[in-house]
C-alpha cells in the first residue's frame, strides 16, 4: 500500500519487481489495485491511499 493513487503506482511496481527480483520472485498473473482511500471517501489528495497485489511464484 502506499499514499497516492492508481496514476502514482508505476515506481510503486518498480520498487515491488525489485525486491521480487532480489527474493527469487517471479509474478503469477495480472496485478491488481485497490483504491483504499479515494475522492469517494475523502476530499483531500494527500490521504489517498491505493493497493497494490501481485500474485507470486518462487523461482
Amino acid at each position: 500500500s502506499f499514499r497516492g493513487t492508481h496514476g502514482q503506482a508505476a515506481p510503486r511496481y518498480e520498487q515491488l519487481l525489485g525486491y521480487m527480483r532480489e527474493h527469487g520472485l517471479t509474478p503469477a498473473g495480472p496485478s491488481r489495485e485497490i483504491a483504499l482511500i479515494d475522492d469517494i471517501i475523502s476530499d483531500d489528495p494527500a490521504t489517498y491511499v491505493t493497493q497494490i497485489t501481485v500474485p507470486v511464484s518462487l523461482g
